[in-house]
């Protein structure tokens, strides 16, 4: 599995919206610079984190973007979701068929392996919070 840039300019971006909560809302234009990447790249993040309820956007002179709740209650999981989809490692490891039957038939020795990875990997996510990484 490997991050995308989509997932570590969209975490990049939360961070400083989080350095951020409470102030006025901050332009997708000054995040992009901030991030170094493009305008029309980061509003296609945005809309992603939009979309999953992370973060808020505001029109006007004033307007922009915000965490729509605290950093302490955003998961890292969370946002690497909202970006990348669900997390998994193999076919049989992913939110959607964790607890089927494998397409292998009882064939398959690594399942188990696959499946405590994927449990391990989305606890950590999990318990990290945006707040976290903001704080270190």
């Amino acid at each position: 599995m490997k991050i995308t840039t989509k997932a570590h300019y969209g975490l990049m971006a939360m961070c400083e919206l989080a350095k951020r909560y409470g102030d006025q809302p901050s332009s997708a234009r000054e995040l992009a610079e901030l991030q170094n990447c493009s305008l029309s790249y980061m509003e296609q993040i945005f809309a992603l984190l939009k979309k999953a309820q992370l973060i808020h956007s505001s029109r006007g002179a004033y307007g922009g973007y915000t965490l729509e709740k605290e950093p302490e209650e955003i998961s890292i999981g969370e946002i690497i979701r909202a970006l990348e989809g669900p997390i998994s490692f193999t076919e049989c490891s992913s939110d959607e068929t964790l607890n089927t039957d494998c397409s292998l038939n009882g064939e398959c020795c690594s399942r188990k392996f696959w499946q405590d990875l994927y449990e391990h990997v989305n606890t950590f996510l999990e318990e990290k919070k945006l707040a976290d990484l903001i704080n270190n």
